[in-house]
């Protein structure tokens, strides 16, 4: 597993938007879902819902094969504004353009350089040609999915919505998977409670020293079982 540091996510995208105009939303769809890419090449329009900010996860794409997600179930997964708006800007080109053409608009959202649904083959090579122009250390495309739930951890996200994001088929895969990014954003609640001030003082308690309890006439047993 390779991560992109977050500068490098960044120039990445900033390189496919500048240079490689078709690449880019698949990339930015990559980089904010967590989706596989043979779930991001059989994504259509139909599947996104901009009014409710997600999308349905329903197909993949496998050797140029249409196929069901990796767990044969369908997803819902959430949208950040920025990915809604530029997946709409999209859709509206693409709308000018089928009607400046007199055809129907293509049903898939992501579209090689060529007008064609991507390919593994295509979108490998286009995506290898953006790590070399943004100066990126070579790694697998998949690695966005690995990079996007690491930063969902990081920043706190229970395991539970990173694997209904991610699609995993149980809580243990994710776990396995991404464990030391969740105990490491873990410690971090503990120390919250110096934000509290002192352990074991509460607010308005009185300054003067403590006076001793008064003693109880009860036995110990007596006092246990209230």
């Amino acid at each position: 597993m390779a991560l992109l540091e977050h500068h490098e996510l960044n120039t990445l995208l900033q390189t496919a938007k500048d240079r490689f105009s078709s690449l880019y939303p698949i990339l930015l769809c990559a980089a904010q879902t967590g989706m596989r890419q043979g779930e991001l090449v059989g994504l259509q329009w139909g599947d996104i819902d901009f009014h409710g900010g997600f999308i349905e996860v329903r197909r993949g794409v496998v050797l140029r094969q249409v196929t069901t997600t990796k767990n044969h179930k369908i997803r819902r997964v959430d949208m950040s504004q920025h990915l809604q708006d530029v997946l709409k800007q999209l859709k509206e080109e693409r709308q000018v353009e089928a009607m400046a053409e007199k055809k129907a608009m293509s049903p898939w959202v992501f579209l090689s350089p060529w007008g064609k649904r991507w390919d593994s083959r295509n979108l490998f090579r286009v995506w290898t040609r953006c790590l070399d122009a943004a100066g990126i250390r070579h790694v697998r495309f998949h690695d966005l999915r690995h990079t996007y739930a690491s930063a969902l951890a990081q920043q706190g996200a229970p395991p539970k919505y990173v694997q209904s994001q991610l699609g995993h088929s149980s809580i243990q895969i994710t776990m396995d998977t991404y464990s030391h990014f969740f105990e490491k954003r873990s410690s971090e609640w503990v120390n919250r409670l110096d934000e509290q001030g002192e352990i074991g003082k509460t607010e308005g308690e009185s300054a003067t020293q403590a006076q001793p309890e008064a003693v109880s006439s009860e036995p110990p047993s007596a006092k246990c079982l209230k």
